[in-house]
Formats: C-alpha cells, structure tokens, sequence
C-alpha cells in the first residue's frame, strides 16, 4: 500500500511538473524593450539601462576582453521550461538597436529535453542530426533594416529539429557574446529575441511596413493591439497605418495614441461595447485622429473616464474628428463618470445620439475644458462652474442644454452669497455657445466668466412700452434700485442692456 502510494505521488508531481512550464507565446517574442523579460538574465556582473527599444548592456570586466551573455532560464527552474512546435518554428532570431559588437564571437546553443525523466536537458549545438552550429559567428545569416539595425538568425535545418514527432522542450537557451576586445563596443543594446518559421517569415517582418510605432521605445508593432497592450504609463503609440481596427474594448491606460499624419482612422469593429475605457488615476491623449464605426449604430458611448475626482486626470481628444458615429445611450458619446474631459479641435462630423443625450454629458462630478474649434458639439449640463474654455475658435456655437435645477437658480438668492455660478468659466466669446432653453441666455459677468441671464441676449427686441420696467444683474437677479453698473433692463417683452 505503501509503495502505491509513493508511486501516485510520483506521477501526480511529474503531472504538475508538466503542466507547471511555459507556454511558447509566455516566453516569445521576447521584448527587452521594456527591460529584461520574465527567465532571462545577463552573465558577468554586466550593468543594464533601459534605453529607447531595447535594453543596453555594458561589460563590467577590465581590458582586454569583455564579455555579456544572455541566457534563458540559467537557473535551470522547471516552470520556465516551454514547449515549441519545431516542425513549424526552425528559425531563431536577436535584433540589436545597430548591430553586435563587431570584434564578439556571438554564439547559439539550445538544450532541449528529450528525456522526461532527467532533470537538465542536453545542448544540441554541433550535435549530430540537430542542424545548429554553436561556433563563433555561424549564425546563418544577418539583415540590416531600414533604420540601420542587425538582426542574425539561426536557421535549425537537421531532422531531428524539423522532423521530430511531437512538440520539443526547451530548458535553456544561451547567447554568448564574449571577446570583445575594443573598449568601445563593449556596450551594446539588445531590442528583441524570437522565432520564426523560415527566413522568409522573418525577412518578411523586418521588411513589411509597422502599423504602429511606440515612439518612446521605438518598438515597431503589426498590430494596434499589440502595440497597446504593450504601452506603459507615458507611452506615445503612433498609428502609421492608414486605418487600425479594434474588435473589442481596450484596458485602462495612461498613454498618448496619436495618428502619424492625423489622417489615420481608428475603426470600431463592434456594437453595444465601450471603445476606450480611461481614468483609474490614468491621463489618456488621442491626437491627429479619426474615429469611425464599421457597423451601424450602438447602444454604448465610445469613451468612458472614470477617475478619483473630479479635476485630476484628464481624458484629452487634440485634433480629432468623430465620423458618423451613433449611440442610444443617454451619456452620448462620452461617459465622464468622474474626471476631466479635455476637447481641442474636436469635429462631430455626422454623430447622432438620442434626443435626452448630448455628444457630452457634464454634471458635479466631472469636468469640460474647451479650447479650438469643437465644430458640431452638444453638451447637457447639470451642475454650475463645471466647463472651462480659452481660446475659442468654433465658426458653429456649441449648444449646451441646461438642467431645470439651474434655470430655476436665477434670480434667486443662491447668486448672492459671493459665489459665481459660472455656467463657462473662461473670459470668451458669449457667440461662442448657444443655449437650446427658450428664454434664457449667456453674458459676461465682466470677471471673466459667462453666466445664465434672463433673455434672449439680443440687444433689444420689440414689446409693450407701457409695461413695468425691471432691472437685472447679470446673474439674473432682480435689482430694485441699480446702480452704477451693468444691468438688464426688462419692460414687457423688450429687453436691453443698459448702463447707469
């Protein structure tokens, strides 16, 4: 009974020993552009700096020869162990930022584990019907791409590589880069380690244009979602391809996405699902863009901000347009849950929403900055001293539609206890907005701020002469005795503005 039980033991280990290791797409491609990837490690006490697109690495030794391997998984831990489909993946690839040091004997040896039951594997360099040569310098090949940066390759030819009958495990893997005998190669950057399945493939992916590029690491990416998953706080994505489609909902970030000419499209690839999800204590710029629908019209806004209050951190949109996009929701097209959203140049070229939304919906929690042309714009508002704008430059006036509780403010005592209720805080253009409430208007407080007036704000409209003459501040407020000052003057339906 014993011995069974020692024995089932025994295989429920080796069954979670198997199980505990990699999966290939864990370990590869393996970006050291954002520092030294999960089991790798460099050998003889080098000294690593994250450097824009790779990882730069400096030989510690004293002259004469210097040295700085690379090596997977050096520890020789179980759960680092990965599997690959041989029979698909037979070429190895190192990109540097430049090239390898020139005066380096750069080498190639993998161990693969063809016995379960041992606990190292075995090195195939130079083992025979394996097709890998470990000498110095025999990689098969090296490409230099447009940007001046060298890849070399290993093309593993040998049957027992290409031919083997199920997938290999792979337990280490070194990169020697020893005997480097000038000083001033003995730092170097290394940007990218992985496998292809032919030198076609890999020609391929250094030639074919990126579609994005990460202008802080340098890292050129086929896909935006590539590219965006691997974005760090600060990152700036730039979209070089002439569209990017994104077929569902991306994570928080705190990064800039911006369109290399500002004619590239971001398409949406899906209904009835959030675009961008922001905020999270996270900034978030879209630059030089448009946005676009694939489908027709949704039920969801197509960005939503939710940060830790209300005035810290900003979603921006900077030069964008918003082509022919639709939403029922009654956020419009922006669901500011708490938090900044900042509009510079913003077109809403043929949006639609519902009738009880504006493309902008702005309340006590949240926040509008305004600056440029925001051609098109709509926006609810609920709450006072909620949007901020300079430097207007809009030819259309951008319609606000205001609450009830806030017309039913004016003239009430609420405005006369020292604080503005500024419906824009900013010294702009009152032409600059049109209020959609019948009745009612925008004027200059002369402090720098558009406030809620009775009226229409024309300078004088036609009514009864023989009414009652009543006077208003600029809040709205009824004024028995003015004096000297700005002030409404209401007689009938004639208002004016007039000066005692």
């Amino acid at each position: 009974m014993k011995k069974t039980l020692l024995t089932l033991a025994a295989m429920l280990m080796a069954t979670t020993a198997a199980f505990a290791q990699k999966a290939f797409n864990e370990v590869f491609p393996a970006n050291f552009a954002k520092g030294l990837p999960a089991g790798w490690s460099v050998s003889h006490n080098a000294i690593t700096e994250q450097v824009p697109g790779g990882l730069k690495i400096t030989c510690s030794q004293d002259a004469p020869k210097y040295r700085a391997d690379l090596y997977y998984n050096s520890g020789k831990s179980a759960d680092m162990n990965f599997t690959i489909n041989s029979r698909e993946y037979s070429v190895f690839a190192l990109k540097f930022i430049g090239s390898r040091p020139a005066s380096c004997n750069l080498q190639l040896n993998i161990s693969v584990k063809l016995n379960p039951e041992n606990k190292d594997g075995s090195w195939i360099g130079n083992e025979t019907g394996w097709g890998l040569n470990k000498g110095n310098n025999k990689y098969t090949g090296d490409i230099e791409d447009a940007d001046g940066n060298h890849t070399y390759y290993w093309a593993i030819e040998g049957n027992l590589w290409k031919d083997a009958a199920e997938d290999l495990t792979i337990d280490r893997i070194e990169i020697k880069i020893p005997d480097i005998t000038e000083e001033s190669q003995k730092s170097f950057i290394v940007s990218e380690i992985n496998w292809y399945k032919s030198e076609e493939d890999l020609k391929a992916s250094i030639e074919t244009e990126p579609v994005v590029v990460n202008l802080t690491t340098n890292v050129k990416y086929d896909n935006f979602m590539d590219a965006y998953n691997a974005a760090v706080n600060n990152d700036v994505l730039s979209i070089v391809a002439p569209e990017v489609i994104i077929a569902d909902r991306t994570a928080m970030k705190s990064i800039t996405v911006e369109g290399a000419t500002g004619n590239e499209k971001i398409v949406q690839d899906f209904n009835n699902k959030l675009l961008f999800n922001t905020g999270s204590n996270s900034n978030m710029t879209f630059r030089n863009l448009i946005f676009e629908p694939k489908q027709g019209p949704g039920n969801q806004p197509v960005f939503e901000h939710n940060a830790n209050n209300k005035t810290n951190y900003v979603l921006t949109l900077d030069k964008v347009i918003l082509r022919k996009i639709s939403s029922s929701n009654t956020n419009g097209l922006f669901n500011i849950k708490r938090g900044v959203l900042a509009l510079n140049d913003v077109t809403f070229d043929d949006c639609t929403v519902s009738n009880a939304a504006g493309f902008v919906n702005i309340n006590t929690n949240n926040m509008l900055r305004l600056s440029g042309a925001n051609e098109g714009l709509t926006v609810n508002l609920t709450a006072f001293n909620s949007i901020e704008a300079s430097d207007l430059t809009n030819e259309t006036p951008i319609k606000l539609t205001l609450s009830a509780d806030m017309l039913a403010s004016v003239g009430t005592a609420t405005q006369a206890d020292g604080d503005v209720n500024a419906v824009v805080i900013g010294d702009v253009d009152p032409s600059k907005f049109v209020l959609t409430n019948e009745g009612y208007s925008l004027g200059s407080d002369g402090n720098g701020n558009l406030v809620l007036m009775v009226g229409t704000g024309v300078e004088e409209i036609f009514g009864d002469e023989d009414a009652p003459v009543e006077y208003f501040n600029l809040q709205g407020i009824k004024v028995a005795n003015p004096e000297k000052g700005l002030y409404i003057k209401r007689q009938g339906e004639k208002t004016t503005k007039v000066i005692f």
